[in-house]
């Protein structure tokens, strides 16, 4: 074996045929037991739906199998109902794999979570009617405008939470039970109102707590109103200095600015798009409620997005690694 190691392919082969064999107490080889498990998964209100790339990089002779990208989906408590290779992210590519789905009796949705709806809307349309209402990812919406921020700048993490600021506010009643279980100490030690507002600006809050806390997304007017000031908040320079003065800094290191040549047509583009970003289904159909136990102290009910596009990423990074 130190020799002659076994090659790639004839580790691939092995693992391949004996996922495939049956010859097994239950007469059931691995590969059909996990493909019953994909075709079981069925949809009650929503799923969510996604391209990939990266994830063919793990893929053998990945050109010879014309694997472009992965595109997959997965229903509102992060099971995957369907993953297929596919050459292009045209709509032929997935559309036989979208439709075995739309054929199974437990897939009957309500709404749907895209990449890019609203292109592609028609062609749902055609498999589920009217009926079914989609909206754009939010990951994907926030992750457009910050992807041409600059990760060194001192201002990117504030810039970052201003700008999901902008898109969405915590529902004031999860809100306010929060703040209150944290000043009186019964989630962890005593806050005071100061210690509350640090802890804020770090990721710590959200680690510990953004389950406890239902996003609502804000109306889009209004959201484009705020995303304006927000841009204005953190530009370097203005071409109007009177009317849209300039509040931003260079980083005070590198001398760089926060936003990069991308970011202005970047936040212009979202704000054509902040209607199809709108929940399409009432704020308590949008999660699912974990109920807290009675010998807590803090009593705080917590929340799992029916959304799925978290679970979803969540999936393809398991798949790249």
């Amino acid at each position: 074996m130190k020799a002659y190691p076994p090659t790639g392919d004839g580790t691939r082969k092995s693992y391949d045929a004996a996922c495939s064999n049956s010859c097994a107490p239950w007469q059931l080889s691995d590969h059909d037991r996990h493909v019953r498990e994909i075709q079981k998964v069925g949809y009650s209100s929503m799923f969510a739906k996604d391209h990939t790339h990266k994830v063919t990089d793990n893929c053998h002779q990945k050109k010879g199998l014309g694997a472009f990208a992965l595109w997959d989906c997965a229903n509102e408590n992060g099971e995957i109902a369907s993953a297929a290779l596919v050459l292009t992210t045209k709509t032929m590519h997935f559309a036989h794999a979208a439709a075995a789905l739309a054929k199974q009796q437990n897939f009957n949705p309500s709404a749907m979570c895209s990449d890019m709806w609203p292109a592609k809307s028609d062609f749902w349309s055609l498999l589920f009617g009217d009926k079914l209402q989609g909206c754009l990812c939010l990951f994907h919406y926030t992750q457009r405008i910050t992807r041409t921020l600059k990760k060194n700048h001192i201002d990117h993490f504030r810039a970052v939470n201003s700008l999901l600021n902008c898109i969405y506010h915590y529902n004031d009643e999860d809100h306010e039970n929060l703040l209150k279980t944290l000043k009186e100490g019964t989630l962890s030690t005593k806050h005071t109102d100061d210690e509350i507002v640090r802890l804020k600006a770090t990721t710590v809050f959200k680690q510990r707590y953004d389950g406890y806390l239902r996003k609502e997304i804000r109306p889009a007017n209004v959201m484009c109103s705020m995303m304006d000031d927000w841009f204005n908040q953190f530009k370097c320079s203005s071409s109007d200095p009177l009317a849209w003065p300039a509040r931003g800094r260079k980083d005070p290191i590198s001398g760089n600015t926060l936003f990069s040549v991308d970011t202005k047509n970047m936040v212009e583009e979202c704000k054509k798009k902040s209607m199809y970003l709108q929940d399409p289904l009432p704020l308590d159909q949008m999660y699912d409620i974990i109920h807290p136990s009675p010998n807590a102290a803090h009593q705080l009910k917590e929340y799992l997005s029916r959304r799925g596009e978290s679970c979803l990423e969540s999936f393809h990074l398991m798949l790249i690694n």
